[in-house]
């Protein structure tokens, strides 16, 4: 029996992070906490030309774009995406983790990002969306922090390569 092309989604089950260093993305994930959001889709240009009582519309990929959304703080994840430094200082009852933003003029990581779904339909394991060359968006302001409410975390990204999903007949997992 071949393989189903579509299927209903609900939810997220698992979203890892992947840094990339010396060429490569990590091979092990980051897991970021209590992911509400991983948007992705292609950002759409196009040119009308108009004459002689007629309209002609050329549209193509520009680029790819998304959103990552979690409601968690992960210093993990924050490291990976802005870049700065991760530092565990103290001993017990005194200790800190301490994340500090990259500098002032600092490049902006690269990274990868996979969310899988596993509530699909009958005859699918799961479907897992796979974003690589992940970058913060410019003009994004992620993290939110307010009263009587959950701080928020939303990462506008600009995405390099073609986003991939993909539908498995047997639930994988993300490493």
């Amino acid at each position: 029996m071949t393989l189903a092309t579509n299927t209903a989604a609900l939810g997220l089950k698992d979203t890892k992070i992947y840094g990339y260093t010396a060429g490569a993305y990590s091979s092990t994930g980051i897991d970021v906490p209590k992911v509400t959001q991983v948007v992705w889709g292609p950002v759409v240009a196009g040119k009308e030309l108009e004459g002689d009582d007629s309209v002609e519309q050329y549209s193509y990929v520009k680029n790819y774009e998304g959103k990552l959304a979690f409601q968690k703080i992960s210093l993990e994840a924050m490291e990976s995406v802005f870049g700065g430094t991760l530092t565990s200082s103290g001993e017990t009852p005194n200790q800190k983790q301490t994340y500090t933003f990259p500098d002032v003029g600092s490049s902006m990581p690269q990274f990868k990002i996979s969310g899988q779904c596993t509530k699909v339909d009958a005859g699918l394991g799961d479907a897992v969306v796979t974003l690589t060359g992940c970058k913060v968006k410019p003009g994004s302001y992620p993290i939110t922090m307010q009263y009587d409410n959950y701080a928020s975390i939303a990462i506008d990204v600009f995405i390099a390569d073609k986003p991939t999903l993909v539908l498995n007949e047997t639930e994988t997992t993300l490493s």
